[in-house]
């Protein structure tokens, strides 16, 4: 959390936000690398609520620990840690952490981050960051572009530039003429 105060101070709360939820969503991305459903569905659950194979597979694919690297701008790199279990995600970074939730539904990725992230003692209410048009399954390797609406926007003019290969997912955060790289690998 100390490179994530650090972030803060040079770039503004906001920004940082931006950056984080971009962080969890690479990680979550990735698991889009899990099969795919019978049914044609695209996400979590089918159309009764019901959890569908993809869904499944999703998840199953996406639990554990993944090692993100981010390069924002011309700051220096900074690593930290995405705990990703069922519906829910922390990022971990010098002893302390950050939680928020996630679901995926019709090939909508919505995460909810919290407004403060990097506060220990208030967090603040929970905002909504989304990737859409992420596929149902994916084989050895991806590349695509994935419009995003970064936390507390309802704009989606940004999007992900993602590349999944060799267990590598890089994530490429294009808004206008800036680019920043997320670096996702399984811890």
């Amino acid at each position: 959390m100390r490179d994530v105060r650090a972030v803060t101070r040079i770039v503004g709360r906001r920004t940082a936000l931006r950056y984080l939820a971009l962080g969890v969503g690479a990680s979550l991305i990735a698991a889009c690398k899990g099969g795919s459903g019978t049914d044609g569905a695209n996400g979590i659950t089918g159309g009764d609520g019901q959890p569908t194979v993809t869904g499944r597979a999703f998840a199953a694919f996406m639990r554990g620990r993944w090692s993100v690297t981010s390069e924002i701008g011309n700051e220096d790199p900074a690593t930290f840690t995405a705990v990703i279990d069922d519906g829910v995600w922390s990022l971990e970074s010098g002893g302390q952490s950050a939680k928020g939730t996630w679901s995926l539904s019709g090939g909508r990725l919505s995460l909810q981050v919290p407004e403060h992230l990097g506060s220990i003692e208030n967090p603040g209410d929970l905002e909504e960051a989304a990737a859409t048009n992420v596929p149902a399954s994916i084989g050895d390797s991806l590349s695509v572009s994935l419009p995003w609406q970064p936390p507390g926007s309802s704009s989606s003019s940004e999007t992900l530039s993602v590349d999944y290969a060799g267990n590598t997912l890089r994530i490429r955060h294009i808004e206008g003429d800036n680019m920043n790289t997320f670096t996702c690998t399984r811890a």
